[in-house]
């Protein structure tokens, strides 16, 4: 004849109690061990108050406690946990189990979200386009803008980055709050800003002019809750900026689409951008780490005539 075998999911792989309840051993006073921590946290959760708790140590307090089980079963009353004991400790503690299941974790929910959104011109090490800038301007990078006339600007001199504020020609971020209370939904567009243009003298590096570029053209707009439960909020945005200390200089464009599904914790990013400068797309969902979304590489000055046609669609999870 085979083993038995313990019903109760918290004993069934314990190797000591499927002993103890096929005869091979037995639990008493002076035992020790994670068989005997099962066997007192058990009997704490069916209301035996021990102050030791279940500290593994087979003492006064846990022989009691079988005692007082072994009595209230019509068992031998000995306070030794043998094959009997265990097999009706087992099904107690079964039935017990199955009508008091563990808690369930709370469901996730999304409270809100930072998108950002960034367009910076970047060093030498991205792009061919960004010279090493000399003389007083050293340790930065500049670049010559395309358009009417040309000249040598300062530049964000960087990679890409998850920082939100590292540098760049036009920075827009928004945070998407209560959005485990739809009908409160509400957007902070909490940093908008645009780079202040430096002009150089590519020769030595001395700044010829200065001037904030403006952030007029920036903004998001248009928050739509879907019907419902409301599971899917939209955003929109669209931003340009351009050189302002260059006549005619060529705008830097970006618009989409922002879709935050809040039953399945994603996010899906609709952008058109320009082929220059880099771009770069970032998102966190609760206020946790900032998750990568989409990067544009960038190609050269001049090639942002024209609208924003470098298109990208991009879902990722936000916790």
């Amino acid at each position: 004849m085979g083993d038995l075998f313990l019903t109760a999911p918290r004993f069934f792989g314990n190797a000591e109690l499927r002993d103890v309840l096929n005869g091979r051993g037995t639990l008493k006073r002076g035992s020790r061990g994670e068989a005997v921590k099962l066997i007192q946290q058990a009997f704490i959760d069916l209301g035996e108050a021990m102050s030791a708790g279940a500290d593994g140590i087979f003492g006064l307090q846990t022989h009691d406690a079988v005692v007082r089980f072994q009595m209230s079963n019509g068992l031998t009353a000995d306070g030794i946990i043998g094959r009997n004991t265990m097999s009706v400790l087992d099904a107690t503690i079964a039935a017990h189990d199955n009508n008091n299941p563990p808690p369930q974790p709370p469901q996730t929910v999304l409270k809100n979200v930072r998108f950002w959104i960034n367009a910076f011109v970047p060093g030498p090490q991205l792009s061919a386009y960004a010279f090493p800038a000399p003389g007083p301007s050293s340790g930065k990078s500049y670049f010559k803008e395309a358009g009417i006339i040309s000249g040598a600007f300062l530049g964000d001199n960087r990679n890409y980055s998850s920082d939100p504020n590292a540098p760049a020609r036009m920075h827009m971020l928004v945070d998407l709050i209560n959005l485990d209370t739809p009908a409160a939904a509400m957007v902070i567009p909490n940093d908008i800003k645009c780079a202040e243009y430096v002009e150089i003298d590519a020769a030595t590096g001395a700044v010829i002019a200065t001037k904030p570029a403006s952030t007029a053209r920036c903004r998001f707009f248009d928050l739509q809750v879907g019907p419902g439960t409301g599971s899917v909020i939209t955003l929109r945005f669209e931003g340009a900026v351009n050189n302002p200390l260059q006549a005619g200089s060529l705008d830097i464009d970006m618009n989409g689409t922002i879709r935050i599904d809040r039953t399945a914790l994603n996010i899906t990013v609709e952008a058109k951008v320009e082929p220059w400068p880099a771009f770069e797309a970032w998102v966190s969902g609760n206020g946790g780490p900032a998750k990568f979304v989409a990067l544009g590489a960038p190609t050269q000055p001049g090639d942002q005539a024209g609208q924003a046609n470098r298109e990208f669609t991009v879902t990722t999870g936000l916790l």
